[in-house]
């Protein structure tokens, strides 16, 4: 199964910032907007694990074998 419907059972958020489509301006706002929601707790995702690229491979094994709800993280930078 692919698109959409494994996402909604699996329970995935994605929030995109924007695209190429919105002038700059528009697009740090959104971001910001995000930021804001955030740090004002009016958007709460419970982080289980966080993992560095390098670390993707067991990224990829916590996701496949859940010890406890959360989300997996990999940072990208």
């Amino acid at each position: 199964m692919r698109g959409f419907w494994p996402l909604l059972f699996n329970n995935v958020v994605i929030r995109l910032r924007g695209s190429d489509d919105f002038a700059a301006a528009d697009t740090r706002r959104a971001a910001a907007d995000l930021v804001t929601c955030l740090t004002e707790g009016l958007l709460t995702i419970e982080v289980t694990h966080r993992f560095s690229l390098d670390e993707v491979a067991v990224a990829h094994e916590a996701v496949e074998r859940p010890t406890r709800p959360g989300r997996v993280v990999v940072a990208v930078d």
